[in-house]
C-alpha cells in the first residue's frame, strides 16, 4: 500500500471505531442499554471514518481554519444526507431522525449537528491528527500493512453480511438484562 493511502485507511478505521464507541456510549447514557449502533455488526461506523478522511484531505488543501470550518460544515452535511438517503432507500429504515430538532432538513441533517461535526472535525485535524501522526510514524510499516489488511478484510466481510441483513441496533443481551431488538433510532 502506498504511504498516503495507508495513512488514510488507518484514520478511517481509527475514527470509525471511535465513532462506534461514541454511539454505544451515548446509547448507554440515554437508554441505559448497551446497543451495537450502526448498520454494520463490527465495532465501526463507516460514516465517522469517511468523515474523518474527508476532513483530513480537506485540511491538507484548505489552509485557513475558517474556510476549513465552513467547507467541512457543508461536506459533513452532504455526507450525512447522502448516507441517510442510501440507507433509507436500501433498507427502508432510518438510522437517525432529526425531525424534532430545529433547523433540520427532512430529518436527515440539522444545524445543531452540522455545527457539532464541523467543530469536532476542526479539533480533530488541528489537534488530534498531528498528535496521532507522531505515534503512527513510529509503527513498523509492515505491521501496519498487515493490521490494515486484516481490518479491510473484516469490514468487507461485515459489508457482505449487511447486504442481506443490516444490524438493527440489537441490545447486547449478555451484558444487559433486557433482551430484544431495538429500533435503529435513538428515542
Amino acid at each position: 500500500m502506498k504511504a498516503k493511502l495507508k495513512r488514510l485507511i488507518f484514520y478511517f478505521f481509527l475514527f470509525a471505531i471511535i465513532g462506534w464507541c461514541w454511539e454505544v456510549l451515548v446509547s448507554v447514557v440515554i437508554k441505559g442499554q448497551l446497543v451495537n449502533r450502526g448498520i454494520l455488526f463490527g465495532p465501526w461506523i463507516p460514516i465517522y471514518g469517511f468523515g474523518a478522511v474527508i476532513a483530513i484531505v480537506l485540511s491538507e488543501k484548505i489552509k485557513e481554519p475558517w474556510q476549513f470550518f465552513l467547507t467541512i460544515f457543508v461536506a459533513s452535511g452532504v455526507l450525512e444526507y447522502c448516507t441517510a438517503i442510501v440507507l433509507e432507500t436500501l433498507y427502508h429504515s432510518k438510522w437517525w431522525d432529526y425531525t424534532d430538532l430545529y433547523f433540520n432538513f427532512q430529518g436527515r441533517i440539522c444545524l445543531e449537528y452540522l455545527l457539532l461535526f464541523a467543530i469536532v472535525a476542526s479539533l480533530t485535524v488541528y489537534l488530534i491528527v498531528p498528535f496521532v501522526d507522531r505515534i503512527y510514524k513510529k509503527i513498523n510499516p509492515k505491521i501496519m500493512t498487515v493490521v490494515l489488511t486484516v481490518l479491510l478484510i473484516a469490514i468487507f466481510v461485515d459489508l457482505a453480511f449487511v447486504i442481506f441483513k443490516p444490524n438493527t441496533a440489537a441490545v447486547v443481551s449478555c451484558l444487559v438484562p433486557r433482551v430484544g431488538i431495538e429500533p435503529a433510532l435513538y428515542p
